[in-house]
């Protein structure tokens, strides 16, 4: 033998050095990091029981190995096969972000053993399937709210950066967390005919990746060839050969390319294929995107013999027999050689094949794009409008939307809705509010009177990762109705908080709808969400006033106290000591009768009223028609006594079947030299 020192003993890794020759066969052991000595780990033998500290790195035994850090998230790369056991040139590497594994073969990670009763040519192997994000990650390691030099990973390389070593594990599931500024710089020359960006690079064999969310992607690439070169860019995978499900990506994503390529780019994925033999693979479920992709090309690739470029703001290229079910897409979509290159606001192109796209939108406005190689387009506020699936038979887009994620067979009401925004995950864990993080508030519906003052309080909202503008606030009415929103005078528009007097003289309900919207900043870009309220306005009823106006002898209106509304009873007015006599005009619905200080009149008739000095009343009784069994009191039972209003009265809001009884108090001044007079 040969003698070594104890720091000689703990030094190498893996099988190098002094443990090249000869100590690798059925790989048996396990080096731990250079302060640990190896231990045997083959067979049933257990590093735990030779005094290595061990991590179980699978805890809630579901078979993936768990990622809570970056370090364990860029491990993730030297086993692409998701078995926990890299290869033995890249143990080093792995132990960096899994540095107390329980060796690379029995027991390994912690994931559940394959049992091979007695066969101990055939050691029991741990059956790691893959990874799972256990916590949010942020590549923002220095907390100065960039990404840059001093961070510990400022240019990612995607995991399975090439067609020879693609990301081959069964699953990748993000459990709802999220993975914030990503950022990839990649520069200089294309390393190779195919070439990748993203989270992922290329995934083939089937996986699953599910319940990922990506969130301020900051991507750009600025690469040439000279020779022939396909470049594949998606935020989460430049290529994929096999299924994504309920996960999405917000951000931007910029490539520059020149020379002989041709590039695919998508929102989330680059290009979307199923994998021969693998069932229920090229499916593409309850996904969204908010990237903003750009491609600036000035290649000279024949797009005759090489394709043309695709770009999508969810999929670049969607191939074979794939499907994409209950997705959309929001972001910018731009091209600056539109000759060479097909763009869609959800896909760019669609190979040859039964490539379909069921329920899957894109916004037409944000996107800048009315075209798509699959799927339909959508305003911005078709796409917000809706506060819940909905059914086909109202017409909603998102009647499909109630999708079954996981397999099982049964719908998992993956979605959160809210009206004046869009759709985001809920589904897998997800944080609604981190999807949402621009909000705007609008109290609920109310019902107000013919000429009453109403005031309608709204908020924005702006959580971790929005700001408010610096005038955010923006309100607009409509009415389904018909009424003109112009006549509408509206208090604070620009402002949290609207004031407006409803309009008078209303002969029919209507219904205004009120809008909120606030304008805010969400991961740099611009961006509009809102709320409404419907006022619903009251008419006049048939035993109200529609009118009531009142001139002095000499032609002038006589202001009322308060100004005339029909559900308000009782009012004031002032007059000079030389005007004995006020002309009063009531108006009322017809069918109403009415009398003026109990002679009856008809509705816009001019009655003249004598005044006295001091206090004088006008009373004006409205009575509506009769009622019969056609009016509200009807209930259905044969009975059409009034069932429903029995209580009410004018001082109230009622169906207008009682007399309601006006009264105006003029008071009419006395003269200088009779104010002291003794009254008679």
């Amino acid at each position: 033998g040969a003698a070594r020192t104890e720091a000689q003993l703990k030094a190498p890794v893996n099988y190098t050095g002094d443990y090249g020759t000869g100590w690798s066969t059925d790989d048996p052991w396990d080096f731990g990091t250079d302060a640990e000595l190896p231990v045997l780990i083959y067979g049933a033998l257990s590093a735990t029981d030779q005094g290595r500290t061990v991590v179980d790195y699978d805890d809630d035994n579901d078979g993936l190995i768990d990622i809570r850090t970056l370090a364990q998230l860029d491990a993730v790369r030297y086993d692409l096969d998701g078995d926990g056991d890299p290869a033995a040139g890249n143990a080093a590497d792995y132990r960096a972000g899994y540095p107390n594994r329980d060796g690379s073969a029995a027991g390994r990670m912690g994931c559940e053993l394959t049992d091979h009763d007695s066969d101990t040519a055939t050691p029991d192997r741990a059956t790691c399937t893959g990874y799972e994000l256990r916590d949010n990650l942020d590549f923002d390691t220095s907390g100065d709210g960039m990404v840059n030099a001093s961070d510990d990973y400022p240019d990612w390389t995607p995991i399975g950066d090439g067609s020879t070593t693609p990301y081959t594990a069964d699953s990748f599931n993000g459990n709802g967390h999220t993975i914030a500024r990503l950022t990839i710089n990649q520069t200089g020359t294309f390393p190779a005919y195919n070439n990748y960006a993203g989270l992922f690079g290329y995934v083939r064999g089937g996986p699953v990746i599910e319940n990922v969310g990506l969130t301020d992607v900051d991507i750009t690439v600025t690469r040439s060839r000279s020779t022939s070169a396909v470049c594949y860019f998606g935020a989460l995978a430049g290529f994929v050969r096999g299924s994504v499900r309920n996960s999405y990506a917000t951000g931007a994503f910029t490539a520059t390319v020149s020379g002989n390529t041709t590039c695919v780019l998508g929102g989330l994925i680059g290009g979307f294929d199923d994998q021969n033999g693998v069932s229920a693979s090229g499916r593409l479920t309850a996904t969204w995107a908010a990237v903003d992709v750009t491609l600036n090309s000035t290649s000279t690739a024949d797009v005759n013999a090489n394709g043309r470029d695709a770009v999508g703001g969810l999929v670049g290229t969607l191939w074979q027999t794939t499907t994409t079910t209950a997705s959309y897409a929001w972001g910018r979509v731009t091209v600056s050689n539109p000759g060479r290159a097909n763009s869609g606001g959800l896909a760019g192109s669609n190979t040859a094949g039964s490539v379909t796209a069921t329920a899957s939108y894109w916004d037409t406005e944000t996107s800048g794009l009315t075209n798509s190689a699959r799927g339909q387009g959508q305003s911005t506020d078709a796409l917000k409008g809706p506060a819940g699936y909905g059914t086909a038979a109202e017409g909603s887009i998102y009647a499909g939307w109630n999708v079954d994620v996981d397999g099982d067979g049964e719908a998992d009401d993956p979605w959160d809705f809210r009206l004046g925004h869009y759709p985001v995950l809920k589904y897998g864990g997800f944080d609604v509010d981190k999807q949402r993080p621009l909000r705007a508030m609008v109290g609920a519906d109310v019902q107000a009177y013919s000429g009453q003052t109403v005031t309608l309080e709204g908020s924005g909202q702006a959580l971790a990762g929005a700001t408010l503008g610096a005038s955010p606030y923006r309100w607009t009415v409509s009415d389904p109705d018909g009424l003109d929103p112009a006549t509408l005078t509206l208090s604070g528009a620009e402002t949290a908080r609207l004031t407006f007097t409803a309009p008078t003289g209303l002969t029919e309900d209507k219904a205004l709808v009120f809008r909120l919207t606030v304008t805010g900043t969400v991961g740099g870009r611009t961006v509009t969400v809102y709320d409404e309220a419907t006022v619903n306005v009251v008419a006049v009823r048939p035993n109200q006033l529609l009118s009531l106006a009142v001139v002095d002898a000499e032609g002038d209106a006589v202001g009322l106290a308060p100004p005339f509304v029909s559900l308000t009873y009782d009012y004031a007015a002032s007059v000079a000591n030389q005007i004995g006599s006020v002309t009063v005009t009531p108006r009322l619905l017809e069918g109403s009768t009415m009398t003026l200080n109990g002679a009856a009149v008809n509705s816009g008739a001019e009655v003249e009223v004598p005044l006295k000095y001091r206090g004088n009343e006008i009373v004006i009784v409205v009575t509506p028609p009769e009622p019969d069994e056609t009016m509200d009191g009807d209930t259905g039972d044969g009975d059409t006594t009034d069932e429903t209003v029995e209580e009410t009265t004018c001082a109230v809001m009622n169906d207008g079947v009682k007399p309601c009884t006006y009264t105006v108090t003029v008071n009419r001044a006395v003269p200088p030299r009779l104010a002291f007079a003794p009254r008679s």
